[in-house]
This record gives C-alpha cells, sequence and structure tokens, in this order.
C-alpha cells in the first residue's frame, strides 16, 4: 500500500469511526467517494492492482450479505466500509484488518460484559475498532 493510499485510507476511517459512534450510521457518499478514489489509484498503479483490490471488496461485499441474512445483526454499514478498505488494502490487508478488528471489538464487549455496561443485545459500533489495525497495516506498509 502506498503511503498517499493509506492517508486516503485513514482518513476515510477517521470520518467514518465517527459518524458510527455519534450517529450510529455510515454515510454512503463519503463511502463512494473514497471507493472511486481508491479504485483511481488501483488503476494508476500507484496502489494494489485491480484484481487484489476486488478481491479484497469482496470481504466487503460477504459482510453485507451476512447483514442481510443476519437481520443486521452484523451492521450493513460495516460491510460497507470493509467493501471500501478492501480497494485500498487487497484480500489479504483486508482479511487481517478483518480479523484484528474483530478481535479488538471482542475484548472490549467482554470488558463491557463484565463491569455490566452492556449485555448480549447491546450493539457496539465496530468502525472505531479498524483504526489502531489499519494504522498498523500501515505503518507496516512503508516499512
Amino acid at each position: 500500500m502506498s503511503v498517499f493510499a493509506g492517508m486516503l485510507l485513514m482518513i476515510f476511517l477517521i470520518i467514518s469511526a465517527v459518524t458510527d459512534l455519534r450517529e450510529k450510521k455510515i454515510y454512503l457518499k463519503y463511502a463512494a467517494v473514497f471507493l472511486v478514489l481508491g479504485m483511481s489509484l488501483n488503476i494508476t498503479g500507484f496502489n494494489i492492482g485491480v484484481g487484489d483490490a476486488a478481491f479484497g471488496m469482496a470481504i466487503g461485499f460477504a459482510l453485507i450479505g451476512l447483514s442481510f441474512i443476519t437481520g443486521e445483526k452484523i451492521g450493513f454499514g460495516d460491510g460497507i466500509v470493509f467493501s471500501v478498505t478492501g480497494a485500498y488494502l487487497g484480500f489479504f490487508g483486508n482479511l487481517l484488518l478483518l480479523s484484528m478488528s474483530v478481535f479488538l471489538c471482542a475484548c472490549f464487549s467482554t470488558g463491557a460484559l463484565i463491569i455490566r455496561k452492556a449485555d448480549r443485545n447491546s450493539r457496539i459500533p465496530m468502525i472505531p475498532f479498524l483504526l489502531v489495525p489499519a494504522l498498523y497495516e500501515l505503518i507496516m506498509a512503508v516499512l
């Protein structure tokens, strides 16, 4: 991942994390803009290839499908965000991002259950848990 692509991805994730925390929604217009920017970088050769980006985006599409199947137990917006991150990170980078963010979210959820700040039906926004793993992937890509 190029530094410019990583910076665009972090800007998108920060915007998405703030709106997910404050309003519990993801704005499709921001996702569309950053998706077009990411795919433009891939087409021009400044980031990963188009094929890898398409496979990375497939992870997000799978999450959107799971959102429909589970009655939105997995948020529709989470799938949209992972579709955009897939355009920047590719398949394995996006899979790593998903794994690390689910782990962080699970740790937070377990802590919230233990101190009784949440129950098993509480909805926890996932997008803020993408920031640290995405920053880690950006740093590792630059080094």
